[in-house]
């Protein structure tokens, strides 16, 4: 695809050499250039990076002391100074196909248009895939992954984990401001599947960052849960659901400053309350609690209604979906990352519906 923009597609890896072939293919459809910062990986991936057209740095990092802004920071340095945008995913995100044409385009319209002047990036929808393929969660109001460069801005990582991106300005750092386009474009990642995590090791080091994130911020509801998340994907699901539970009181009291992040500690406890301890008492307190406090979001009543679906309970399956449909459909630009699936949702109500029907008949 040609353009008249500069596009640099650059990434952090270490131990990718199976995710980076599929990530390569990907971006190479639109980046003039493809950059991959290695920070110390023991498999070939420097050397099928190299083959595939990558330009290649190597950085070794210590395990101990690792950060993922430090990582990013270094890699940042490496583009080129005639970059217009910067697709800075991970390797085991995969821009959605259908999302590439439109991706360029909204580029292009950034970039002739005086009014956007002030536009750092480009807002993109995750969509986090499971072992199978399907869809876990989406999850929108991301960190930025296309960003724009210009000389004036001068952008900077910071966190050890699910690191955040400022820009440093004369009034100091701020959050990129990042453009909502019509259309989605979207991004499928799937570095949480099991096969990547066992592949990668990643969940053992992503708990050590979260654990250290947690004794320096101990109050911190987004370093309790991100900790809790990094536990489960580890495989201690019993310490994931005890830090969550530990954590509750501290949920109450911030749980309207970050609804978001709320809703994903909630969902997540849900989950754990039935599928791995079958506490189906435990499971209903939290749902009533949960569409109590924040009752616009779909989450909790999809949760409901899956479980309704499996036990075969056919009418409050359906009423269930049907009620979290709704709060998807009027809801839906205020959410940012959900675990609500349409498809699966509709699946359910047209599967009670007819049954429905068929009884009636």
């Amino acid at each position: 695809m040609k353009n008249s923009i500069n596009i640099i597609a650059l990434a952090i890896c270490k131990n990718e050499e199976t995710t980076l072939p599929r990530w390569i293919e990907n971006v190479r459809k639109i980046a003039s250039k493809i950059i991959i910062l290695d920070t110390g990986s023991e498999d070939k991936s420097v050397a099928v990076a190299s083959a595939l057209g990558a330009e290649v740095f190597e950085s070794s990092m210590p395990t101990d002391s690792f950060s993922f802004a430090e990582a990013r920071n270094l890699a940042l340095n490496l583009i080129p100074l005639d970059t217009d945008w910067l697709i800075f995913t991970d390797v085991d995100e995969i821009i959605a196909d259908e999302s590439i044409e439109h991706l360029v385009e909204e580029m292009r319209y950034v970039n002739t248009n005086p009014s956007l002047d002030r536009v750092d990036g480009l807002a993109v929808t995750i969509r986090n895939r499971n072992d199978d393929g399907s869809i876990k969660t989406v999850a929108k109001n991301v960190n930025p992954r296309i960003i724009r460069i210009e000389e004036d801005r001068k952008y900077f990582f910071t966190g050890d984990l699910h690191e955040q991106i400022w820009n440093d300005t004369l009034d100091g750092a701020i959050p990129l401001k990042v453009l909502s386009v019509g259309d989605p474009i979207f991004i499928d990642h799937y570095g949480y599947t099991k096969e990547a995590l066992e592949r990668t090791g990643k969940s053992k080091m992503r708990v050590t960052l979260a654990e250290r994130a947690v004794e320096q911020h101990p109050k911190s509801l987004r370093c309790i849960e991100q900790y809790a998340c990094a536990l489960a994907l580890d495989g201690q699901l019993e310490a994931a659901d005890k830090i969550r539970t530990d954590a509750k009181r501290i949920l109450l009291n911030e749980i309207y400053k970050d609804k978001d992040l709320s809703v994903q500690m909630l969902r997540n406890m849900m989950v754990g309350r039935f599928t791995e301890k079958e506490d189906y008492n435990g499971f209903i307190a939290l749902y009533v609690m949960a569409i109590n406090l924040l009752p616009e979001y779909p989450d909790f009543d999809y949760l409901y209604g899956c479980l309704c679906d499996q036990d075969e309970m056919g009418s409050a399956a359906h009423a269930l979906m049907v009620a979290a449909d709704q709060k998807y459909q009027k809801n839906i630009g205020a959410i940012g990352e959900t675990a609500y699936n349409p498809d699966n949702a509709m699946r359910i109500i047209k599967k009670w519906s007819e049954k429905k029907i068929d009884q009636q008949q």
